[in-house]
């Protein structure tokens, strides 16, 4: 175990001494990620009411670069939930008060529910609010390294698009952290 947090380490080091550099990484910056979350969220919403789902497509030149968020659970809980309430079906996280985003900082301890200031949900729509959250929590935690209580999240647009694809986070895989490395710098 002792080996695991040496490599973590070095590997930190090397990931924040090349941020500081400015060499092919985006920077800790989740704009991205939660984007790339509405979109996903919008396109399955759009297939749910049988209408043809939009393709997701990041801009070009963040395409393939490695970007570092250190906020995922706000990034992605933000995401989904703009695209829920833009058709109608507003989501809160908690009970307490009407955030739009999740305030806990591991995406696995994030659920979303139907806001209780709108219409009630029907149970098939509750359904597909649990199942496309657990789509997107899936795609990020495969892209997160040190665990989802991290809250850290490394991909480029190109693996998340590949984990909010057809086959999900099972058939794109895990970004790891060396091969990202070596292809940025």
């Amino acid at each position: 175990m002792k080996r695991w947090g040496i490599v973590a380490a070095v590997l930190m080091g090397s990931v924040t001494a090349n941020v500081s550099n400015g060499q092919g990484v985006q920077g800790i910056d989740c704009t991205i990620l939660g984007e790339l979350t509405r979109r996903h969220t919008f396109r399955r919403l759009e297939e749910y009411l049988g209408e043809s789902g939009s393709p997701l497509s990041p801009r070009v030149e963040d395409f393939y670069r490695l970007q570092i968020c250190d906020e995922t659970a706000v990034s992605v809980s933000l995401g989904f939930s703009a695209a829920m309430s833009q058709f109608g079906m507003p989501v809160r996280w908690h009970v307490a008060d009407s955030a739009t985003a999740c305030s806990i900082t591991d995406v696995d301890q994030c659920f979303p529910f139907a806001d209780p200031a709108g219409a009630p949900l029907s149970l098939d729509e509750s359904r597909f609010v649990a199942r496309t959250w657990r789509e997107v929590r899936d795609a990020v935690t495969a892209h997160m390294p040190w665990g989802t209580s991290s809250n850290v999240s490394y991909f480029s647009a190109d693996s998340m698009l590949s984990a909010y694809g057809v086959d999900g986070p099972v058939g794109a895989g895990s970004i790891t952290i060396e091969p990202a490395l070596l292809q940025a710098w």
